[in-house]
């Protein structure tokens, strides 16, 4: 587990089925729980953590696999 990143299972609930992550923490006033997390931006659908942005599927992937892959591709 890589200590500099945030605790995501604390933040997110994770759905594997529809690969999405919804809100389980209230970080700002913007952050409804249980709603899905993130906006698209430049094609991919990313989340602010204390001013950090993050892509949802990274994301997804180091909850699923336990570590943050340096390049993670849909091909």
């Amino acid at each position: 587990m890589n200590k500099n990143l945030p605790d995501f299972h604390s933040i997110f609930d994770l759905d594997l089925l529809h690969g999405k992550l919804c809100w389980k923490k209230r970080l700002s006033q913007r952050v409804q729980i249980g709603k899905e997390a993130g906006c698209f931006s430049q094609g991919y659908n990313v989340v602010s953590i204390i001013g950090i942005h993050y892509r949802t599927h990274r994301i997804i992937w180091y909850m699923v696999y336990g570590y943050m892959p340096n390049i993670v591709t849909g091909k």
